[in-house]
Formats: C-alpha cells, sequence, structure tokens
C-alpha cells in the first residue's frame, strides 16, 4: 500500500496539536519538526485565530514597498528612457529634478526600468568615488586638446577642443583638416575673444602645444607666456592628467554616432557647435553633480592671467665649437665656454644664457631661427689665465 505523502498544512497542524491538546513543550516540538520555536509559536497563533487557515502559506511580497513608485511616474521614466535610449537612470533622475518632479533615488529608476524590461544585466558594484581635482575657479585652468575624426567617406580630420576645468564648459570645439601650432593658436585666440583669458593651460606633450620634453619652449606656450598665462603638461602616456577633455571626447564622439555621421568637413563643425550648445547649456553633467556647465560657469568670478610671466629653463652643454643649441637657435658662446653646462632661461620673449650666477649673453626671442653672434664675451671661463 502506498504512503500518503502529508501536506505542510497538516504536519504544522500535528505541531500545534502537540503543543494546544498534548502540553508539550514548545522546545520539544521545535526539535521533533526541525524548526525554529519561534514558528511553531506564530503557528499557534495563527491556528489559534483562524483555523487551519491560519497554517497556510502565505505571501512574501512586503504590505508597503517604500520604494516603490506611483505608476504614473514609472511610466514616465520608462517613456523617457525610450525616446532617449542613451540616458541612464542618473540622467533620467536629473531631468526629473530639472522638470520640478520629486525625483526618486537612482536605483529606485533602475529597478523600475528593470521591471519593464529597458535595463539589462546585472546591477553594478558601488565603486569607491575617486578624489579629483577641481580648478577654483572658471578660467583658472582650461584643458586644450585634438582628436581625429572620420567623414562618411572615410577621410580624417582634426577636431581641437578647450574645456574649462571648474565648470566643465566646452569652450571651444573647431574642426580642422590637420592640427597644426597655428591652428591651436587660432581655435584658442577665438575661445579666449569670447570666454576671457585663461590663468593656466593644461595639455599633453604634443609637440605643436609644449617643447617640454625637448628642454625648449614651442611657439603656442611662448604666445600664452606673452599674455601672463602659465602652462603645464601631463606626463607621458598618462592621460588621466587631462582627464575632462579626454572624457569629453566620448562624449563628442557618442554625439556624433547619434547624430552623424558627418558628411563634410562643414557638416561636422554644425554638428560640434550645436553640440557645444546642448553640452554647455542644457545637459546636466554628472561630474559638477547633475549641475548645467554654464550655471557653474557664472557662479564664480573668473580666474585671471598671472602678473609675472611664466619662463622655463633648460641646461645646455657648450659644444667643441663654442655654441650652444637651443629650439633651433645656434648661439655663439666662444670657446672659453667649451664644455661648460649653461642654463638657458626664456621668459617674456627675453632668452637669457648663464652660467653660475653669471650672464653670458641674452637674445629676443623674436630673432630669427638659426646662427646667433653674442657679441664680446662677459668674461673668461672659470679656472683659466
Amino acid at each position: 500500500m502506498p504512503v500518503r505523502s502529508v501536506s505542510v498544512v497538516e504536519l504544522r497542524h500535528r505541531a500545534v496539536l502537540a503543543v494546544v491538546r498534548l502540553g508539550q513543550r514548545v522546545e520539544d516540538v521545535a526539535v521533533h519538526f526541525e524548526v525554529h520555536p519561534d514558528t511553531v509559536r506564530r503557528w499557534v497563533r495563527r491556528f489559534m485565530a483562524e483555523g487551519l487557515d491560519g497554517l497556510v502559506d502565505r505571501s512574501r511580497v512586503p504590505h508597503r514597498s517604500p520604494g516603490r513608485i506611483d505608476a504614473q511616474l514609472e511610466d514616465r521614466i520608462c517613456r523617457m528612457r525610450q525616446e532617449h535610449p542613451h540616458w541612464g537612470a542618473r540622467r533620467i533622475r536629473a531631468e526629473l529634478a530639472r522638470a520640478g518632479v520629486s525625483a526618486p533615488a537612482k536605483s529606485t529608476i533602475e529597478r523600475a526600468l528593470r521591471r519593464n524590461g529597458l535595463l539589462f544585466g546585472r546591477p553594478r558594484k558601488r565603486q569607491p568615488v575617486p578624489r579629483r581635482f577641481v580648478a577654483s575657479a572658471p578660467n583658472a585652468l582650461w584643458q586644450i586638446d585634438a582628436w581625429e575624426c572620420a567623414l562618411a567617406d572615410g577621410t580624417t580630420v582634426d577636431v581641437i577642443d578647450i574645456v574649462d576645468d571648474h565648470a566643465r564648459v566646452l569652450l571651444a570645439a573647431q574642426a580642422v583638416p590637420s592640427v597644426t601650432s597655428e591652428a591651436v593658436w587660432a581655435v584658442f585666440s577665438a575661445a579666449s575673444a569670447q570666454w576671457g583669458l585663461p590663468q593656466r593651460v593644461l595639455s599633453d606633450n604634443a609637440t605643436y602645444l609644449t617643447g617640454r620634453a625637448k628642454g625648449a619652449v614651442a611657439e603656442f606656450e611662448r604666445r600664452l607666456w606673452r599674455l601672463g598665462i602659465a602652462t603645464s603638461n601631463g606626463g607621458p602616456y598618462h592621460p588621466q592628467t587631462q582627464g575632462k577633455i579626454e572624457r569629453f571626447h566620448r562624449t563628442a564622439r557618442a554625439w556624433l554616432d547619434r547624430h552623424g555621421p558627418p558628411e563634410t568637413i562643414e557638416h561636422l563643425q554644425t554638428l560640434l557647435d550645436e553640440l557645444a550648445v546642448h553640452y554647455n547649456y542644457d545637459r546636466p553633467h554628472q561630474g559638477l553633480n547633475d549641475q548645467i556647465p554654464i550655471d557653474v560657469y557664472h557662479a564664480t568670478e573668473p580666474a585671471a592671467p598671472l602678473a609675472e610671466p611664466p619662463c622655463r629653463t633648460t641646461t645646455r652643454q657648450v659644444l667643441a665649437n663654442g655654441t650652444v643649441s637651443y629650439s633651433r637657435w645656434r648661439v655663439n658662446l666662444g670657446s672659453e665656454w667649451i664644455g661648460l653646462d649653461v642654463d638657458v632661461i626664456e621668459q617674456a620673449d627675453k632668452i637669457r644664457i648663464v652660467y653660475a650666477a653669471e650672464l653670458i649673453t641674452t637674445f629676443s626671442a623674436e630673432e630669427p631661427k638659426g646662427y646667433i653672434r653674442s657679441g664680446q664675451l662677459r668674461s673668461r671661463r672659470p679656472g683659466r689665465r
């Protein structure tokens, strides 16, 4: 004869009867049925109040869900995602707040999107928030860089960007056939005419931006220094130093993917101009706690260039013919200085060559590149008679 399986309700009923009718201890009944004593007490309470119905499994759904949003708001969130597939939960939350809606938490929006099949994959683990440098005021630091862009026919052109470090405002985004020192200066001049002069400019080590790697000064730097603007450079192979403008390049490429591809360089410039308006005046920036860049820019007084022009010092050895080479100049110092290490100091359009505390010669940075005769010797080589 087959053994009849016992239902869950019947087992619970037996446990209750053992306590209520047979007077057994709750702890002993719990051991026999392999449950916690509190579970047995709960079964007893429910049986006394509802009979056998109280021993049936109950839904574990909570009576109230504080994190669950109302249906109308959830529908609005879903429509925003459908209309803008590239918007994440954080962007949706920022747009709701801008519209005057009491926006739920980012995690709540993510759950709503997952319930409606609009967000896939596992939730990302919360990462520690890195500490980032931010300039103290608008125009205190500009980041400048260039990147390559492909047109629809496969032709490649360059885009020169300038971003304000403090407010993340896109100060310039100019398409050019190829990036050169003159092209960079033209873009910088247009940006400074609109936004004012910065206090410092940060760039990578591209030769059209800096001569630092060669112990010299690039023409772009020289022009900045004349205006009292300091310059900084990131380390080689370390783009994180220019992280803000590198991140903007990703945003720009995503924009062109959605609105492109650009047919011509003129079409590309039109798309970049539209991006600048959207990026500065309409798009909440996550790096600014979802504020609009132009609002952050105007919230603080802009910084101004430095009072004293910057300078750069490098060391050169005087060659066997009595000359020293620097940035395509070859300066004749004389045989008295052969073999010595001298300092070449460039500041405010003036280049000085110094040994210890002694000035050997000086000449203007406006001098044509090539051979320069230093004139009469200032002194004899130390140690010689």
